[in-house]
C-alpha cells in the first residue's frame, strides 16, 4: 500500500497516525497506548490475570514479532503454520481474555477479517505493526483509490460476460445500458466471487477444478489472474 501511495504520487499526503485502540469492556471504551507501557498495568481493560498472560505472550514473542515487517510478510511466512489459526496461535501465547479484548480486535483492524479466520502470522504482523509507527493518508484512504481511479478508464454499471484469450492478449466482453461491447488488452485481473470468476473465464474450471470445488462453498474470494496489463482501460461487473 505504501508502494502504491508513492507510485501515486501521494507521499506528501502520508500522516503518522495514532496506536492507540479502543478495547470495548464492560459496555465502556478503554483506551489503550502502546507508547506508554508503563499504563498498561494499571488499565481496567484486562483482568490482574489477563495482563500478566499479555506481558509473559510479549516477552516469549519480542524477538520474533521484531524478525517480522508488518508491510511485507511474506519473507516471513516460515513462521505460519496452515493448520493454526490467529485465534489458536494467541490463545497459546496469551490466553482466552487477551485473545478476546486485545488480539481480536487488533486482527480486524489489520486484516479486516476476525482473529478465526486470520493465520497465525497475522497475530505477528498486528502486534508489530501495532508496537511501530502507522501511517494513513490525509483526507482518508479513499485519497488512494480516487487518484488511482483517475488515471484508469473506470466503468462502472457494467457486467462483464466473457473473458478469451489469444496470442495477442485478451478480449473482454461486457453490458451495460448501450448494449454489449468488447475491450482488447494485453491482460486481464479477474476479482469476484469463484463461481463468476469461472463463469466469465471458463478455463479457470478445468485449470483447477479441484482447488475450484473447495472454493464455491466460501462466500468470498478475489481471484487474480497473473497479467501483466499496460492498458489503460478497466471494466469492473
Amino acid at each position: 500500500y505504501l508502494q502504491l501511495v508513492h507510485d501515486l504520487g501521494l507521499d506528501h499526503l502520508l500522516v503518522d497516525t495514532a496506536a492507540v485502540i479502543g478495547v470495548v469492556r464492560d459496555g465502556k471504551v478503554i483506551d489503550i497506548d502502546p507508547a506508554k507501557p508503563w499504563q498498561l498495568p494499571f488499565t481496567p481493560a484486562l483482568s490482574a490475570r489477563g495482563k500478566l498472560q499479555l506481558a509473559r505472550g510479549f516477552l516469549r514473542l519480542r524477538s520474533t514479532i521484531a524478525s517480522v515487517d508488518s508491510y511485507n510478510m511474506g519473507p516471513s511466512m516460515m513462521l505460519d503454520d496452515p493448520a493454526v489459526t490467529a485465534t489458536e496461535y494467541a490463545r497459546r501465547y496469551f490466553g482466552q481474555e487477551v485473545t478476546d479484548y486485545l488480539i481480536d480486535p487488533l486482527i480486524r483492524l489489520t486484516t479486516g477479517s476476525g482473529a478465526d479466520n486470520a493465520s497465525a502470522l497475522n497475530v505477528l504482523g498486528a502486534l508489530g505493526a501495532w508496537s511501530g509507527t502507522l501511517r494513513s493518508v490525509r483526507g482518508g484512504l479513499g485519497t488512494v483509490t480516487d487518484e488511482l481511479a483517475r488515471r484508469v478508464d473506470l466503468r462502472l454499471g457494467t457486467a462483464v460476460t466473457g473473458v478469451d484469450e489469444s496470442a495477442a492478449g485478451v478480449t473482454v466482453t461486457y453490458v451495460d445500458d448501450t448494449g454489449e461491447h468488447t475491450l482488447s488488452a494485453d491482460g486481464c485481473v479477474i476479482g469476484a466471487m469463484y463461481h463468476r470468476a469461472a463463469d466469465m473465464w471458463p478455463a479457470l474450471s478445468s485449470a483447477s477444478s479441484e482447488f475450484g470445488d473447495k472454493l464455491r462453498n466460501v462466500k468470498l474470494i478475489s481471484v487474480s489472474l497473473g497479467y501483466s496489463v499496460p492498458t489503460r482501460t478497466a471494466a469492473y461487473p
